[in-house]
């Protein structure tokens, strides 16, 4: 368990555990201690708790600017694996879906990639509490998975997330992640690569045109 998940779960530990206290603590004879009666007042500390609970789970203004990647998109990929390595290209269909009610993107990718079948899984959602955009990525073609976060940049479009992860040969690759909004129907990727020499490099351009 993270430090993140641990706080948490603290913090509703707490939360339950005060309301059973309150309710324990309260006089039978009470009708407000009474089924159907009013329920013993939280505390200040428990009220703050609460909302600021309830300001972490509801999803906001944040959310919506995803809703423009939402749908299935037919995709086409160039991809470089090294600065000097000729690109390669491949196709694929991406369906993007909300889950959890609005709170994240589900990202469900098949295509292939040097000429074999390739499949991949994501969520993209952002964080209250964090105030960045968080995005998960694994596939079929290896067993780690990529953690990114960042930003949105209003004037153009775009998010950025950033992130790291090992590759094949031990290196801690840094990754980083341009995503640009061209109109409802269509929004770019491009990825780029820090490579063992130190170098970012752009290592993928995928080009999203949602299906009619």
């Amino acid at each position: 368990m993270n430090g993140k998940c641990a706080y948490w779960c603290s913090m509703a530990a707490a939360m339950v555990a005060g309301g059973v206290i309150a309710m324990a603590a309260a006089d039978p004879k009470d009708p407000k201690a009474q089924p159907g009666g009013d329920k013993p007042a939280m505390s200040p500390q428990e009220q703050a708790m609460m909302e600021a609970w309830a300001k972490y789970a509801t999803p906001g203004d944040h959310h919506k600017l995803l809703n423009d990647v939402v749908g299935t998109f037919e995709c086409e990929v160039t991809s470089w694996m090294s600065p000097e390595a000729p690109p390669t290209k491949s196709k694929g269909t991406m369906v993007n879906s909300w889950i959890l009610d609005g709170r994240w993107v589900k990202n469900d990718f098949t295509g292939s990639f040097m000429e074999q079948p390739f499949t991949g899984l994501g969520f993209w959602g952002y964080d209250n509490a964090e105030q960045k955009y968080i995005g998960t990525w694994m596939d079929n073609m290896s067993t780690g998975m990529m953690y990114m976060r960042g930003a949105y940049d209003a004037k153009g479009k775009t998010f950025e997330l950033v992130g790291e992860m090992k590759d094949p040969m031990g290196h801690t690759a840094r990754m980083r992640q341009i995503t640009k909004i061209v109109d409802r129907d269509k929004h770019t990727m491009t990825m780029f690569c820090t490579g063992p020499d130190g170098k970012e490099f752009k290592n993928m351009e995928l080009v999203y045109t949602r299906r009619k």
